[in-house]
């Protein structure tokens, strides 16, 4: 379950939810905060499309991967 979980959120096409989050949230700060949603959404596509979270988290699940094995050692 964990892998499947793991692989679909590094998986490179679901790139379009990271967007429809980043405009759900958009859309929530914009009724909070009075600032146009068309601004929030656009700061939001940037981040997404410039922090690209699919390759961050699947450098983050091949670091977990490496560092998994030795996680429960004793070291003296």
């Amino acid at each position: 379950m964990t892998n499947r979980v793991w692989g679909f959120v590094s998986n490179p096409f679901t790139i379009g939810i990271y967007l429809a989050l980043a405009t759900l949230c958009a859309f929530f700060g914009s009724a909070a905060t009075g600032i146009p949603a068309y601004v929030l959404m656009a700061v939001g596509f940037l981040l997404v499309i410039f922090v690209d979270p699919p390759k961050r988290l699947g450098k983050l699940r091949a670091q977990r991967r490496r560092s998994g094995g030795d996680r429960n050692v004793y070291r003296r």
